[in-house]
């Protein structure tokens, strides 16, 4: 006490208050940087879910092209010829937005697993049409080319 004696009583005051103002400052602080955390975790949540909703649009549109190409594959190519061509150009079409979505998430995550699982399937996804033509030009086994959509699946869903 003989401290503030020194001080006039304004400056008394001043001083007294100092402390429960910093107090309430760093609390201040405190909160506003979880705030931050938590709207950087829901922008992440918001585009995980948008890449969700666009990797199961892209497992159907492969999934209705597994079967359109079986169809063409075991009729040796006489039949689903003009809809498999159209199919190709849906998948294509959500294949380039979930590659670059998936190009974009993996640039901005920092886990390393998670990067490998994402490289597995953009390599997954990167070798459409290398089926694709081979299904075409019939130079595969059917079941080989179905294989491939197959493992699409489960590769998207275990990523």
């Amino acid at each position: 006490m003989k401290l503030l004696d020194k001080f006039q009583n304004t400056n008394r005051l001043y001083a007294l208050l100092l402390f429960p103002v910093i107090g309430i400052l760093l609390f201040a602080a405190m909160g506003i940087k979880d705030k931050a955390h938590f709207v950087g975790e829901m922008k992440q949540i918001e585009q995980l879910t948008k890449l969700t909703t666009q990797i199961t649009a892209l497992l159907h549109e492969t999934q209705r092209e597994r079967g359109k190409t079986s169809v063409y594959m075991y009729s040796l190519g006489t039949r689903f010829n003009d809809e498999l061509l159209a199919q190709y150009q849906e998948t294509d079409k959500l294949r380039d937005k979930v590659s670059g979505l998936l190009i974009a998430f993996n640039e901005q995550d920092n886990k390393n697993n998670f990067k490998k699982l994402l490289k597995s399937v953009i390599d997954a996804l990167d070798q459409i049409p290398v089926v694709r033509r081979d299904a075409l030009a019939l130079n595969i086994p059917m079941l080989t080319a179905i294989d491939y959509y197959s493992d699409i699946k489960i590769t998207v869903r275990d990523c």
